[in-house]
């Protein structure tokens, strides 16, 4: 397998990525890694909600203190490049980042 090292962290990852040389977690280009890991993290998230239920949960790169729950009401406002776990009545809806 071939790989690239990206220029921010060293990280190296699989050329098939497409992600070149550059450092990009968010962006169109992305998303055909992305989706398949936020949908996994999206099903732990359901999982986790059944047991010990949470007010948002946040899927994405570095999304810890982006967004909180009592912000949300907007759904237009959101940031699109991240996946939303959104409780209401006792179940979760993911709202998957589509940037």
């Amino acid at each position: 397998m071939t790989t690239t090292t990206g220029q921010a962290d060293s990280t190296s990852w699989p050329s098939s990525w497409g992600l070149g040389t550059t450092y990009a977690w968010n962006g169109p280009a992305t998303l055909s890694w992305r989706r398949p890991i936020d949908s996994w993290l999206a099903e732990i998230g359901f999982r986790v909600f059944a047991d010990v239920p949470y007010r948002l949960g946040l899927i994405g790169h570095e999304v810890s203190g982006d967004e909180y729950a009592e912000e949300l009401a907007d759904a237009a406002a959101r940031r699109r490049d991240i996946g939303y776990l959104i409780p209401s009545n006792g179940s979760v809806t993911y709202e998957a980042g589509d940037r």
